[in-house]
């Protein structure tokens, strides 16, 4: 028993550390700069405001440091900001999401019940 579960927490470790290496590498395999899609629609940007925009995301180090930084704010639970707003990224989320818990706690309450009728039955069988 204890080498299953040491085996799942090593896949799950596994996991985790390969999407959060696909995601800051991510940024760099995108055609184009992550800055530059963000001020892609003000035509008053500055090469200096870009530059420091770069620079306050950390785009301008390099890539294992961005990495390590990114691991070190998610282990804290900081998501990052939103591009427009400059909302934290949870805060935008759940603004978003509000309005629609009551529906999709229904949904999930019926699947459930769905689910669990459904495993019901087959067992009897």
């Amino acid at each position: 028993m204890l080498r299953f579960l040491f085996s799942k927490f090593l896949l799950a470790f596994v996991t985790i550390f390969v999407t959060t290496i696909l995601v800051t590498l991510l940024i760099h395999i995108v055609p184009g700069d992550p800055v530059q899609i963000m001020f892609a629609q003000s035509q008053g940007s500055t090469p200096e405001q870009i530059e420091q925009v770069r620079k306050n995301l950390g785009l301008d180090q390099p890539i294992y440091i961005q990495y390590v930084n990114y691991i070190d704010q998610l282990s804290k639970g900081d998501l990052g900001k939103t591009i427009r707003g400059g909302a934290t990224s949870i805060r935008g989320y759940f603004s978003k999401t509000t309005k629609h818990n009551p529906l999709s706690s229904k949904c999930d309450g019926d699947c459930t019940y769905i689910g669990s009728t459904s495993r019901l039955f087959s067992s009897l069988q």
